[in-house]
């Protein structure tokens, strides 16, 4: 047969250039007349352990492959022909299409994460491997190593949108309070700094002063745009769910009396504000903080 002749020739010659083309046409033979795969995949690794940067043996390779559901080693060869163009953009594709095919055929998501931010180290503004980011971010199998990818660059390029959507996602996977915080506190000095949106920093604050009532820096911060806006309507609504919803007396003690000034001195509700100062009396050590209001 035609192959055996070809194979004969191949044993039987020594040179490089006349052995290329031996191995060639063997591959092109068993590929596209007698469908033998995986026998012209060898003559064409064979063109490779002397020619690692042959990129026509690797193209056809990797066809190959594609066809034969090889996806392990066809991302090995896409990567071996990133390696060898010097064209950025083709350099990029050639990534990605490793990159997706990691994620959506070997199905090693993590993988397929680090490959992503590895393009937009390079090119940040590779729309694919960002769309990429963000579908696994927005899904529930690789949210957390997706988002990592993805804040870094949001922040650097100053997307500040992105970047609380971002955080918002992030927070739906964690789950200890203390960082939840953090992610919280993060989102409303974006809110507040970068996107001038106060009211919805304020409403972010109130969110973290629901998680946690003893926190300090949500309450000093709620109390500090109330200020700056005018909204105390707003930070008597945040302390009033606050106050049903704890039951640690000290805390109790400080959000009720927080509460009853708000109306007595700025809210003009005195009926309200007289509950209130009830309740504190009622509280332990509250006597002394009704008592310290009458000097």
């Amino acid at each position: 047969s035609l192959v055996e002749t070809l194979q004969h020739k191949i044993d039987c010659n020594k040179d490089g250039r006349l052995l290329r083309a031996l191995h060639f046409q063997a591959a092109e033979l068993l590929d596209e007349k007698l469908e033998q795969l995986s026998d012209a995949a060898e003559h064409l690794r064979q063109i490779l352990e002397t020619a690692p940067d042959d990129g026509d043996a690797l193209d056809m390779l990797a066809s190959i492959y594609v066809r034969e559901k090889r996806y392990g080693e066809l991302v090995d060869v896409l990567d071996r022909r990133a390696q060898l163009t010097t064209a950025p953009a083709e350099r990029d594709t050639l990534l990605y299409q490793a990159a997706h095919v990691t994620q959506h055929e070997t199905l090693d998501l993590n993988d397929a994460v680090a490959r992503y931010r590895r393009i937009l180290d390079v090119n940040p503004s590779h729309i694919e491997s960002r769309a990429a980011l963000w579908a696994l971010a927005r899904g529930e199998d690789c949210r957390l190593p997706a988002l990592d990818a993805l804040e870094p660059l949001l922040r650097l390029a100053q997307e500040w949108k992105p970047l609380c959507e971002c955080l918002a996602l992030r927070l739906s996977v964690v789950d200890v309070p203390a960082l939840r915080l953090d992610v919280l506190a993060d989102i409303a000095q974006v809110e507040e700094a970068a996107l001038e949106d106060r009211a919805a920093a304020f409403a972010t604050w109130a969110r973290a002063l629901g998680e946690d009532a003893s926190s300090e820096e949500a309450r000093v911060a709620l109390e500090r745009l109330a200020g700056n806006t005018g909204n105390f309507a707003g930070l008597a609504e945040v302390y009033e769910e606050r106050l049903k919803a704890v039951y640690d007396s000290e805390l109790q003690l400080k959000l009720a009396s927080r509460l009853a000034e708000l109306y007595e001195r700025t809210l003009s509700r005195p009926e309200r504000a007289v509950e209130l100062w009830r309740d504190v009396e009622s509280l332990p050590g509250g006597e002394s903080v009704a008592l310290s209001r009458q000097e």
